[in-house]
């Protein structure tokens, strides 16, 4: 639990040093982009924190370069 806290701390000061500029700028694109990235890592450190079993990310890469190589 407390690896949990600590990463949500982590993602706050980085929403507020990073994301916050980039919006204020108006690069909403790069905004929306950059939320959505930190949101699944938060998801995926929030489930492994819960010592709930997330897929290997290399098995689906391996196929898709499998898939583009034929």
């Amino acid at each position: 639990m407390a690896m949990i806290v600590i990463y949500l701390l982590l993602y706050l000061y980085i929403i507020y040093y990073d994301l916050v500029p980039v919006k204020r700028n108006k690069y909403n694109g790069v905004f929306v982009f950059n939320l959505i990235t930190m949101s699944i890592a938060f998801v995926l450190v929030v489930l492994v924190g819960f010592d709930v079993m997330v897929p290997n990310p290399s098995d689906f890469i391996e196929r898709i370069v499998k898939f583009i190589i034929g």
